[in-house]
């Protein structure tokens, strides 16, 4: 079959009396919430105007949509506040992203975190500069044993919060994978290392991811912390359309059977 050609095949099906009985809402699937499966119930009277918003402005809330900033500290600004704002929707208020917007939030965090692909050592940086702290130090070897390479577990912890080329920031449903108890609390020791680790990247040369970093450390903290989810917008009332105008769909040709 040629690549620019879709074959649509339908199977007509009655429902059962269970399915003809239940009221369907635009966008309302069942999902995991901290409630446990509660529905994602867009209000009717303004679905339809929320739909619109995220086809037009990538998300349903405008006062989320991406502006046209340049400078590199004031889009890592705009795209902490909005992953924020996401990360505290409350179940009563649903919104819709298109993959359009969540491309250009990881571009943003593909580039504070990893210079989209040009410096993968800030993970190695930030566990190198903790092994200089004697009290950092002593903590883990009372944690760990004096003979394991803690710094090694400081660098898994950081990877999973930076933005490598091919990865994303996503919507994740379910429940999230808890740390081991000696790892969950080297976490912590991550957490409350960083502001001053980064401010020990003062003297790294200007221009330089690392010194970038430094300059921003209010919003490198929190894409960083391990208290965070990362890359993750981790169980919120968010759903993220699919066929969007731009999806390579609609050029096709698509013959119904």
């Amino acid at each position: 079959m040629a690549d620019d050609l879709v074959v649509a095949d339908f199977e007509p099906r009655m429902p059962t009396t269970k399915e003809a009985k239940v009221t369907n809402y635009p966008f309302s699937i069942i999902k995991y919430s901290p409630r446990g499966g509660d529905k994602l119930l867009f209000k009717q009277d303004e679905v339809i105007t929320a739909y619109l918003l995220a086809i037009n402005s990538g998300i349903s809330r405008s006062d989320l949509a991406f502006t046209d900033l340049d400078k590199l500290d004031e889009r890592t600004k705009e795209l902490v506040v909005r992953l924020k704002a996401l990360r505290s929707s409350p179940w009563d208020s649903p919104y819709i992203l298109t993959g359009e917007w969540l491309e250009q939030a990881s571009r943003i965090y593909r580039r504070i975190t990893s210079d989209t692909g040009e410096y993968l050592n800030l993970p190695d940086d930030i566990a190198s500069a903790m092994k200089t702290k004697p009290l950092i130090v002593k903590l883990m070897e009372e944690l760990f044993g004096k003979d394991d390479e803690w710094e090694e577990r400081a660098k898994k912890i950081l990877r999973a919060q930076v933005l490598y080329p091919g990865q994303d920031i996503r919507l994740v449903w379910g429940s999230r994978h808890s740390l081991p108890t000696k790892e969950a609390q080297l976490s912590q020791h991550i957490d409350l290392e960083l502001p001053s680790i980064l401010k020990s990247f003062s003297g790294k040369p200007a221009g330089s991811l690392a010194h970038i970093l430094f300059t921003m450390q209010d919003e490198t903290c929190y894409l960083l912390a391990a208290s965070t989810s990362g890359p993750e917008i981790r169980n919120t009332p968010g759903v993220v359309l699919e066929f969007t105008p731009s999806h390579k769909l609609w050029s096709l040709d698509c013959f119904v059977n």
